[in-house]
C-alpha cells in the first residue's frame, strides 16, 4: 500500500505538472515532549511532508501533500510506529458562486466543536446570498490507523470506519456572525449506532477590542450497548449536549508600551453532558440494563480531544473555565500563560482512565502552561511549552503531573 500511494504521488505530479506552472515545496515537523510523574516518559513525532498544487484550468486545480512520520513513546514500553500516507489529495472546481472539492483534505465543522480531521469524500461550498452553505459526505475507512483521532466504538477492532455528512451555514453582518450545523455519523461495521448532531452559535465585537463567541450542539441518535440479560447488541435513545462560551478582550490602551505587547485575555467556560449510569465511555462497551435503554445522556463529539494543554481528558461530561493570558514582548515572538479548572458535570465517568470507581465528587483538578511562540521567518516556527496539572486526590488515583514539550516546524 506505501508503494502504491508512493507511485501514485510521483506520477500525479509528473503526468500534471509537466510543462505547468506548479508550485511545491516540502516541510518538517519535529516534535519532542517529557511527561513528569511517577512513571516519567518521553513522547514525540518526526514528519516530513511533501506537497505540490497547480491550476489545471482556470476552474480546475489539484492538489497533494504525502507525508512520512516517525512517532515515538516510551510509556509503557518503547513504541515506534512508521506511517506513510497522503493528507491531501484533492482536485478542486472553482467557479463563481461555488466550489466543488473531491477527494482528501482536513475537514472541520465551523465551530470546530463536533469534527476536526483529514477525511476522504465530497465537499461542496455554495455563496447563497449573503450567506455560504457548505456540504460534505465523508469516508474514514481509507485513512491510515495511527493518523485516525475519531471516537471509537467495541466495533472498531478491523478500524475506524465512519460514515459522515455534514452541512453548515454561515451568514455574516457588520458586526456579527451566525451559523448553523447539521451532521451525522454512522458506523459502517454496526448501522446501529447513529449520531446526529445539531448545532448553531454566534460570534462577534461587543466593542472594537471586546469579542464574544457562543456556540452549542446537540446529540441525539443510537447509543449503542450489550444487554445484559439478552447478552444482544441494542441500541438506547441517546439526547446529549454541550456548549462554550468564550470572551476575547485586546487591550488596546493608550500606552506606548502596552501597545508593543499586544496584549490580550480570553475566557472559556465550557460544558458537556454526561451519565451516571453508564461504566464506560466507550460506545458499545457498556452492559446495560433497563436505566439504559431508556436513554443516555454522554455527549462525544466525532473527534477526540478536549481544552486541556498537559490534562488531556476528552470533552466528555466535563465542564470547565479556561482563562489565558498573552503578551508579545518582540515582534515574533508571543507568549501565553494559561489555567484551566476541570470538573464532571455529574458523577459518572470521563475519559481518564485514573477516575477512581464509585466515588463523588465533581472536580477534576487544575492545570497552568506557559507557552512560548516564536517566528523569526515565514518559514520557521519554534514553540516550547510547559505546565503543571494538580489532581484531585479524591476523585483522580493520580500524582502531580508535568509536560515539558518543544516544536519546531521549517518549510522549505
Amino acid at each position: 500500500m506505501k508503494k502504491l500511494f508512493l507511485s501514485l504521488y510521483i506520477l500525479l505530479i509528473i503526468n500534471l505538472g509537466f510543462g505547468m506552472n506548479i508550485d511545491y515545496g516540502a516541510s518538517i515537523d519535529s516534535f519532542l515532549g517529557f511527561h513528569i510523574s511517577d512513571s516519567s516518559y518521553m513522547f514525540g513525532y518526526q514528519k516530513v511532508s511533501i506537497y505540490s498544487s497547480l491550476d489545471i484550468t482556470n476552474s480546475v486545480s489539484f492538489a497533494v501533500d504525502g507525508f512520512y512520520k516517525l512517532s515515538y513513546s516510551s510509556e509503557s514500553s518503547s513504541t515506534v510506529k512508521n506511517v506513510f500516507d497522503l493528507s491531501t489529495l484533492l482536485i478542486s472546481f472553482p467557479v463563481k458562486n461555488m466550489s466543488l472539492n473531491i477527494g482528501r483534505d482536513y475537514i472541520s465543522d465551523y465551530s470546530g466543536d463536533i469534527l476536526n480531521h483529514v477525511l476522504d469524500g465530497i465537499s461542496l461550498s455554495l455563496a447563497l446570498g449573503p450567506g455560504v452553505l457548505n456540504t460534505h459526505i465523508l469516508l474514514s475507512s481509507l485513512i491510515n490507523d495511527n493518523e485516525v483521532s475519531l471516537f471509537t466504538t467495541s466495533n472498531d477492532d478491523g478500524g475506524v470506519s465512519r460514515v459522515i455528512e455534514g452541512v453548515d451555514y454561515i451568514k455574516e453582518f457588520d458586526s456579527m456572525t451566525i451559523w448553523a450545523s447539521l451532521y451525522s455519523s454512522q458506523d459502517v461495521n454496526s448501522f446501529v449506532n447513529l449520531a446526529l448532531y445539531l448545532g448553531g452559535g454566534v460570534s462577534g465585537t461587543i466593542k472594537d477590542d471586546i469579542f464574544y463567541s457562543f456556540r452549542s450542539n446537540l446529540l441525539t441518535g443510537q447509543f449503542f450497548y450489550l444487554d445484559n440479560i439478552t447478552t444482544e447488541d441494542k441500541g438506547a435513545p441517546l439526547l446529549a449536549g454541550m456548549g462554550v462560551i468564550s470572551t476575547t478582550w485586546f487591550m488596546n490602551f493608550d500606552n506606548e508600551i502596552i501597545r508593543r505587547l499586544s496584549p490580550f485575555i480570553r475566557v472559556d467556560f465550557g460544558i458537556s453532558s454526561g451519565d451516571s449510569k453508564l461504566n464506560t465511555q466507550t460506545l458499545g462497551a457498556n452492559q446495560g440494563d433497563i436505566s439504559i435503554s431508556d436513554g443516555v445522556h454522554l455527549y462525544s463529539p466525532l473527534t477526540t480531544g478536549g481544552p486541556g494543554t498537559i490534562y488531556s481528558i476528552n470533552n466528555q461530561n466535563l465542564t470547565y473555565f479556561k482563562i489565558q493570558n498573552s503578551v508579545s514582548p518582540m515582534e515574533n515572538l508571543q507568549a501565553q500563560l494559561g489555567s484551566t479548572i476541570f470538573f464532571r458535570t455529574v458523577d459518572g465517568v470521563i475519559s481518564d482512565e485514573d477516575l477512581k470507581s464509585n466515588v463523588s465528587g465533581n472536580y477534576l483538578g487544575l492545570e497552568v502552561s506557559l507557552v512560548g511562540n516564536y517566528r523569526p521567518f515565514s518559514d520557521l516556527g519554534v514553540s516550547v511549552s510547559g505546565g503543571v496539572f494538580f489532581p484531585n486526590k479524591a476523585v483522580l488515583d493520580s500524582s502531580v503531573s508535568g509536560m515539558l514539550a518543544a516544536y519546531l516546524s521549517l518549510s522549505i
